[in-house]
């Protein structure tokens, strides 16, 4: 371990908690201090796993083991006192999408991050993607027409998840991804148009989330982008974004995009994972004290995010 190695604290202690230690938890300038669980398995089988001790309670924690960074991965809707009391600790964090599932809870946040002039980045990892330079020049030689994305999959398993008050709904929770993205690609959008169909996923009785969602953005100058979600299917059947323009398809997936340019089509694959280049950016800000290192500020999420809110009404 460096000497100089950051203290990190993890906020919340499920499958998101666990990817990110993956990335970064046995980097030789990373110690990993504390583990911010709910008293299940999980907290104790993280810290056997990385080191650290487990915490039941966020002051205790801050009080205790003494981190210089967090990242916060718990559910939607108990953001807002957490990132509250790691502002006022002065310990930058990385925190995982979406922000929040109303506006205010978010509006509220990026002002004091504001205030603080602390380093908090989001964790939209499809900007790190090691292939979007290359896809940036392509959409940069065509005029875009048209942004498609499609989130269409099965219900995950969690009740929070499910349950409309809790994550979002699919389009907040999930398809916020792709949104960004397209965002983050083309620039600012304006919603047009959102419809949800209002019957819930026969898998799961208790669940109260749209089981289909539709919205329709107008990029700067005019081009449409729609994004469609479904939670109905037994697997992933398709997680993708594409853009349609002159003489150019790309279409973006987690592993990578491909583009057909001028009837050709060539593959472009991740060489690192977007994870642990998100990760390890936010590490180099943090020291830097520089947030324009991130792959994504929290005033670029709350971006996404505004847009997200508006469209749904949220």
């Amino acid at each position: 371990m460096d000497a100089a190695a950051l203290r990190l604290a993890m906020i919340g202690t499920g499958h998101f908690a666990r990817r990110h230690l993956e990335m970064i938890g046995r980097d030789s300038d990373v110690a990993v201090v504390a583990h911010l669980g709910t008293g299940g398995p999980s907290g104790p089988a993280l810290a056997a796993d990385y080191g650290g001790e487990v915490f039941s309670d966020l002051d205790t924690l801050i009080a205790t083991a003494r981190p210089d960074i967090a990242i916060v991965t718990v559910p939607p809707h108990q953001h807002g006192e957490i990132e509250a009391r790691l502002i006022a600790a002065r310990i930058p964090f990385l925190v995982e999408k979406p922000i929040a599932t109303d506006r205010q809870t978010a509006e509220t946040i990026a002002a004091a991050i504001e205030k603080a002039g602390l380093v908090v980045g989001v964790g939209y990892n499809l900007r790190a993607m090691d292939v979007l330079g290359e896809v940036r020049q392509a959409l940069a030689a065509h005029p875009v027409r048209m942004v498609i994305g499609e989130y269409l999959t099965r219900t995950p398993g969690p009740l929070w998840w499910r349950r409309n008050a809790t994550s979002g709904g699919q389009l907040v929770e999930q398809a916020t991804h792709l949104v960004d993205l397209a965002l983050h690609l083309l620039g600012p959008a304006v919603p047009v148009a959102h419809r949800a169909n209002p019957a819930p996923t026969r898998h799961f009785e208790d669940a109260d989330v749209a089981s289909a969602q539709a919205m329709l953005v107008e990029f700067g100058d005019g081009t449409p982008g729609v994004f469609t979600t479904a939670c109905v299917l037994d697997k992933t059947e398709s997680l993708s974004l594409r853009f349609i323009a002159e003489h150019l398809l790309v279409s973006i997936d987690l592993t990578g995009a491909t583009l057909t340019e001028n009837g050709e089509t060539r593959r472009l694959s991740l060489v690192e994972n977007a994870y642990r280049i998100q990760d390890r950016a936010f590490l180099a800000a943090v020291r830097a004290n520089d947030p324009s290192i991130l792959t994504c500020s929290y005033a670029d999420a709350l971006r996404t995010h505004r847009l997200l809110m508006d469209a749904t009404g949220r």
